[in-house]
């Protein structure tokens, strides 16, 4: 049995888009540059990248401090809303695009375009800056995104018929090899991310129009 690995679905800006987002908490004095910064598990992976980033950071802006708190991945929800909720919250944040998006329908981010220059909006990539658009406010400032990537079973394609080189590219196309090789031979040809909301962004991204 022979796989292949290949790259299927175009980049993705809704499943592992980081989110940085502004705080509620009142605009700090000058004497106190201390900004709080809150990541989601990324210790102990990711520790030596990001001590080094804010040791940049800091010193590009002299007198700012950068505290980072990482906070488990389980528990950021209840945190950040009990933290907003108390107007304690950090100054950044580090939230997926899904939470982030139910924090600016209750007003508790800032319109991060009203901080940045449009140099600085224009390094970024157009469709990935909408993903963080809720109405006429931009919520948050991509972090990072992540390529999906599908798996597939050569030997099934060579005896449905097709060609195990020209994997299908797009939705529309995968409806129509799937059809094949399930005719040809009695399997099924794609199962879908079952994980949290994936399901529906998937029918998103398929073209289904999920509310009218």
């Amino acid at each position: 049995m022979t796989w292949k690995r290949r790259q299927f679905i175009s980049m993705s800006t809704g499943l592992l888009l980081g989110a940085c987002a502004a705080s509620t908490r009142s605009p700090q004095s000058t004497s106190d540059r201390t900004i709080t910064f809150w990541t989601m598990q990324l210790k102990p992976t990711f520790t030596e990248y990001m001590t080094d980033l804010i040791a940049e950071f800091e010193s590009q802006n002299p007198g700012t401090r950068v505290e980072w708190v990482d906070v488990p991945w389980g528990e950021m929800e209840n945190k950040i809303l009990t933290a907003i909720a108390a107007n304690s919250g950090p100054d950044v944040v580090n939230l997926n695009p899904q939470f982030a998006t139910k924090l600016a329908e209750k007003g508790a981010l800032v319109d991060v375009e009203t901080k940045l220059t449009p140099e600085q909006k224009a390094a970024y990539f157009p469709n990935i800056w909408k993903a963080n658009r809720l109405g006429d406010i931009t919520f948050a400032i991509p972090w990072y995104v992540a390529t999906d990537i599908t798996i597939y079973n050569r030997q099934i394609f060579e005896q449905a018929g097709l060609d195990p080189d020209k994997p299908p590219k797009t939705y529309a196309e995968l409806a129509e090899v799937a059809a094949q090789i399930k005719q040809n031979t009695g399997k099924y040809a794609f199962m879908l991310t079952m994980d949290g909301g994936q399901v529906l962004e998937s029918m998103v991204q398929m073209g289904m129009t999920l509310v009218t």
